[in-house]
């Protein structure tokens, strides 16, 4: 015999299907987005255009440049300054992704322990699921915002350090 599942398991069931659907399709748009061959493809291009069909041209320019310790320390620490940036908002999602999960997870037990019968208890369960499934929407969100941050400022300061290394 089949057991039945109340309208209310059904509604979750609904909720986080759609919910996890959502997740699922901004990771992916996000990562599709991530298109570092192309990216660099384009600033090659750029260089090339800038200086023609002469690589000499361009390798002069870069050797030129390439042994500016100025030059070089600014794009070093310019590299480093998206680095730390990178890392302390990786660890600061990190923190708060363990937090929100905690917090969920405490009112889940706290909510169990509090059902006095079994619809209370198979309600909270309910409400917990999508709580959790929401709850994880919004860290993978947050986490595809930092990635999506961290590529664009290294694909910008690739960009501005070869522009500036092969500055005419």
């Amino acid at each position: 015999m089949k057991a039945k599942t109340s309208p209310e398991g059904v509604d979750a069931l609904k909720q986080i299907t759609a919910i996890v659907s959502d997740a699922v399709n901004n990771y992916m748009t996000t990562l599709q987005a991530i298109t570092p061959v192309k990216d660099y493809l384009q600033i090659a291009t750029s260089i090339k255009e800038r200086f023609g069909d002469d690589p000499s041209a361009t390798a002069q320019a870069m050797i030129k440049h390439i042994f500016d310790p100025e030059l070089m320390m600014s794009s070093v620490k310019s590299l480093e300054e998206i680095s730390s940036a990178a890392v302390k908002r990786m660890q600061a999602d990190q923190s708060t992704a363990l937090s929100t999960l905690k917090d969920t997870s405490d009112s889940y037990f706290k909510s169990i322990t509090e059902a006095k019968t079994p619809e209370a208890w198979k309600s909270v369960q309910v409400e917990s699921m999508v709580a959790f499934y929401k709850d994880f929407k919004d860290i993978t969100e947050e986490q595809m915002n930092t990635v999506n941050a961290i590529y664009v400022g290294s694909k910008s300061w690739m960009e501005s350090t070869v522009a500036s290394y092969c500055a005419k």
